[in-house]
């Protein structure tokens, strides 16, 4: 049956009922709701709202979204072989059909050669910011290159401009244009769009592809996986270490990689924290219960509506085979189906419109763009409210906080984790102490946030092995209001009660309170050697961080043990080996220590002197400064958490790129998550 709820013609712009007797209304409207109107008016005046996926960039649509309570938008400068001419007009290459020349796969026709793309990117932007300097936007808008560009926008009700490309020739097929482009704001990239080219061919990302991926995580710019093949995104996965973007998905069930599977693994990247935004286009909306599609190898697939979201009870779908009605109700209909898959902290609006608007033709559809959102922001300064009515009365009951993840808080927290994931190589003194399962000490529970990997200034080092032996440092993470640790055959087994050992840093409430030595030198008294304690298990206020092995490269935090005076590690094949003279990091905290350890975050830039001596030597360090922990970058839930397993620094074969790393208890080495690499030093 159908929903029975309020529904205020003002927000259904456009909706259609078929097949479904349309719900009764009230006779009080959403605009005289005092409740309604006050959330949307708190919204408006607080939210960061941000599309992730826009290519309009002429005067009137800018100052449409200026006007219109929008925050920032990404609009993609370049798409790979396509080209508008003026802001309004498709032209390729001289080619009158647009379909045969811009939408065919492999179709390297329309330019001589990869160059040309990186001329029309500097062509494009030259355009943009001669269009934000015109005196009808007064210094209003500009170009954001990072988070803080975006708060200030907000603060001062100003619009930013991320700039993005569809596809990456506009490096000119290159990667030595990466800085340039990174010079001139770029933010965003995907690998291609409806083309092979030098990164993605055949199917698979190339070796060149690699290296650019690995190059863009580090530069910090979002990689956008969008159009891209199921072979291709098993490519991409199996090397991020930054959360990834897909800006202009399309509906569950409809084309290529928008398998469930995929859409999972892709918001699992970077420690949890992928994004998946949401397509406005109505030619996108194909209503089948079931049909096939083929990707670009000629592989069909059969591609149905997950059951969940054949919603008739919801608005009366009378499912056929033409593009559904772009309305703002059907499209937030799309979303509440994406969010039951994802969960609301994963998803965002990527609205897609261009200028030849439904003069394009698709599949024997027209890109019939959903009124009053994305295209029409231009005509009417309204529609974004429009928007903000619609997800608070919607019938999925979204909170206030859901909506301002749903507006731009999730791109926001994207475009954080990828741009600046150190925050400017945030760190400060170093404040330990021990935490227990379900604690609420304000400091235990900022540390086993996030499944236990933490926030930007708590983060859990290691725990005791339940025997009472031996401190663990391997995949630590929170689960069930319990600690726990991966021993060497990858079983999960829970910390010894209350010996979570947590360090805090840039945090008012957490004192310094910590001092680091080297066991057998003389930056290790008394009261660090008390580490050696229960055959190195420590104290409640002193123990083992890590030590250097003789034979790999990095820090090894997996079961260290005291005896005979020699400090010892377990290897992932659970052989005793011992560490290398004159390396074993320990921490000792408390009364009567006099502080002297400090700690940051660092990424694979190593852009802080801090950060590039805990590098050396392979990612061994030096004797002030070592690695402590990164967090796993495996895009799966059960994996979340911090590692301490042989952390380096080391060249990446498939990538040719200098990168920290860890390897897991069955041998297989990773990339850390990008910026989570935690390195303590000391005067």
């Amino acid at each position: 049956m159908c929903m029975n709820r309020k529904l205020i013609a003002v927000v259904v712009i456009g909706a259609s009922f078929i097949g479904c007797k349309a719900p009764e209304t009230s006779t009080t409207t959403v605009a005289q709701d005092p409740t309604v109107q006050q959330r949307v008016d708190q919204i408006l005046a607080s939210d960061e709202i941000i599309f992730a996926h826009d290519h309009l960039r002429d005067l009137d649509h800018i100052q449409g979204a200026l006007s219109g309570h929008m925050t920032a938008m990404t609009i993609e400068l370049t798409v790979d072989q396509m080209k508008w001419v003026d802001n309004l007009d498709l032209d390729c290459a001289h080619r009158t059909e647009v379909k045969t020349c811009c939408g065919g796969i492999q179709d390297n026709t329309c330019f001589a050669n990869d160059t040309d793309e990186r001329t029309w990117f500097d062509d494009a932007r030259m355009e943009l910011v001669n269009t934000l300097g015109m005196p009808q936007l007064n210094g209003q808008v500009s170009i954001v290159n990072t988070v803080d560009d975006i708060d200030a926008a907000r603060a001062a009700n100003k619009l930013g401009i991320i700039i993005g490309t569809e596809g990456a020739l506009a490096t000119g097929g290159s990667l030595a244009n990466v800085d340039a482009l990174y010079q001139l704001g770029w933010r965003k990239m995907q690998f291609r769009h409806a083309q092979f080219n030098a990164f993605a061919s055949s199917g698979h990302l190339t070796t060149l592809g690699k290296q650019l991926q690995a190059t863009l995580n580090r530069r910090g710019i979002v990689v956008d996986t969008m159009h891209l093949s199921a072979a291709e995104l098993d490519d991409v996965l199996a090397i991020a270490n930054a959360p990834l973007l897909v800006s202009h998905q399309w509906q569950r069930g409809l084309y290529l990689t928008t398998d469930d599977d995929y859409l999972l693994k892709q918001t699992y990247t970077g420690g949890g924290h992928g994004v998946i935004a949401l397509n406005a286009l109505g030619v996108y909306y194909i209503d089948f219960f079931e049909h096939t599609t083929t990707d670009d190898a000629g592989v069909q697939t059969v591609n149905t509506i997950p059951p969940e979201c054949r919603l008739p009870d919801r608005r009366g779908y009378s499912h056929s085979p033409d593009p559904a009605p772009a309305t703002i109700v059907n499209f937030l209909d799309r979303l509440n189906c994406l969010i039951l898959l994802v969960g609301v902290d994963h998803v965002a609006i990527g609205p897609d419109f261009m200028p030849e608007g439904d003069k394009y033709p698709i599949g024997g559809g027209l890109r019939n763009q959903i009124p009053n959102l994305g295209a029409d922001v231009g005509a009417n300064p309204g529609s974004v409210p429009d928007l903000v009515t619609a997800l608070v009365t919607d019938p999925a009951a979204y909170t206030d906080d859901d909506i301002k993840k749903i507006l731009g808080g999730n791109l926001r927290d994207l475009y954080q984790r990828v741009w600046d994931p150190t925050h400017h190589y945030d760190g400060g003194q170093a404040h330990f102490q021990l935490c227990a399962d379900g604690s609420t000490e304000p400091i235990c529970v900022a540390a086993a946030s996030n499944g236990g990997q933490g926030d930007l200034h708590h983060r859990a080092i290691n725990c005791q092995h339940p025997s009472g032996h031996q401190p663990v440092g391997l995949q630590l993470s929170y689960i069930g209001e319990h600690w726990q640790f991966r021993d060497l055959a990858n079983n999960l087994v829970t910390c010894l009660a209350g010996s979570t050992l947590v360090v805090s840093w840039a945090d008012a409430t957490a004192p310094a309170n910590a001092h680091l030595g080297i066991y057998g030198t003389s930056s290790c008294d008394a009261a660090c050697q008390a580490a050696t304690t229960s055959t190195g298990a420590g104290t409640v206020s002193a123990r083992a961080l890590s030590c250097a092995s003789n034979f790999a490269p990095g820090i090894i935090g997996l079961q260290l043990g005291f005896s005979g005076g020699v400090w010892s590690y377990y290897t992932i094949f659970a052989q005793l080996v011992a560490c290398a003279s004159n390396s074993t990091w320990i921490a000792n905290w408390g009364a009567g220590v006099t502080p002297n350890a400090s700690v940051r975050l660092c990424d694979d830039a190593n852009g802080h002197p801090d950060c590039v001596e805990a590098a050396a030597n392979n990612g061994a360090g030096t004797s002030r400064a070592k690695p402590l922990s990164c967090l796993n970058s495996t895009p799966d839930p059960a994996w979340f958490g911090g590692v301490a397993l042989e952390v380096a620094y080391t060249v990446d074969p498939s990538t040719g790129t200098s990168r920290w790393s860890y390897w897991d208890a069955a041998g297989h080495s990773h990339p850390c998550v990008h910026g989570s690499v935690l390195i303590a030093t000391t005067p």
